[in-house]
């Protein structure tokens, strides 16, 4: 897919190229687990395909970090490497987004309104708890009345580019940790 004689330098890496080129195949996978999430509702094996894909995260973050850490011969310092996952889940979320409005829209263009009845049905199962929060059932139908599938998109995209950053300043520590094998 892409020049892989490019980058492969430390003085070569651009944390921007390597996360854009990283976010590409991410974005495919953030968008399988925004489906799972979303299609899980009424299919409870996506559920569980969901949680596997989720702990998977963390993994796909920190091997891309890796990758570029052990090809720039352990030059790298935690910046770059934060500012590559960044790239990363920024490129990958907007895929994520693009997949989580076509499903929301054409695929189940009732799942806001199954959200809702979900919702509407386990405060009318707790009434105390709901009125404890001070949440009233004019508050949730006020709620749903204003998401769509488009604003439900963006919500999702920002929470995954806040949580990424956050990962990907963790893995980008971690890297550095192990040590590069040395070349004989």
């Amino acid at each position: 897919m892409f020049d892989q004689n490019d980058n492969q330098s430390g003085a070569n890496y651009s944390p921007f190229r390597r996360g854009a080129e990283d976010g590409v195949l991410f974005g495919v996978y953030l968008g399988a687990l925004s489906v799972c999430m979303l299609a899980g509702l009424r299919v409870s094996v996506l559920e569980v395909l969901f949680l596997i894909l989720a702990v998977g995260v963390p993994f796909y973050c920190f091997r891309r970090q890796r990758r570029s850490y052990v090809s720039a011969g352990g030059s790298l310092a935690v910046a770059p490497l934060w500012m590559q996952g960044i790239v990363m889940f920024f490129c990958g979320s907007i895929i994520m987004a693009l997949v989580t409005m076509i499903y929301l829209q054409w695929v189940d263009p009732d799942y806001l309104a199954y959200l809702k009845a979900m919702v509407t049905e386990s405060v009318a199962l707790d009434p105390g708890a709901f009125a404890a929060s001070g949440i009233k059932p004019a508050d949730i139908d006020n709620l749903f009345a204003i998401i769509t599938p488009a604003k439900f998109a963006v919500e999702m995209l920002w929470l995954s580019i806040f949580t990424g950053s956050i990962l990907s300043l963790l893995t980008a520590v971690i890297v550095p940790l192990k040590r590069i094998p040395q070349k004989r």
